[in-house]
């Protein structure tokens, strides 16, 4: 596959619906914020994005995103689980 000059991309580009041109933004700014780099798992979500597969590539989580889940704690509740209340009240 050639590459294409940027003129050839800005006409190709010029007849994008909505759509697409959200896709494209999306895309490009997910390129900006990566590193030159980029990781197999990188390049897996570059792909997802650019096939439309996913919206946005998610941030990595940060050190307070990190820390409240490794603090959490579930709440007990008294009673049956909530799946058996779930299957009764199906039947």
């Amino acid at each position: 596959m050639s590459a294409m000059s940027f003129e050839e991309v800005w006409e190709a580009v010029k007849t994008f619906t909505p759509g697409q041109l959200r896709r494209l933004r999306e895309l490009l700014g997910t390129l900006q914020s990566r590193r030159k780099r980029s990781t197999a798992e990188e390049e897996i979500q570059l792909r997802l994005l650019r096939d439309g597969l996913i919206r946005r590539v998610p941030q990595p989580p940060t050190a307070a995103d990190v820390r409240a889940f490794e603090d959490y704690e579930p709440i007990s509740v008294e009673g049956k689980p909530l799946s058996e209340t779930i299957v009764e009240e199906r039947r």
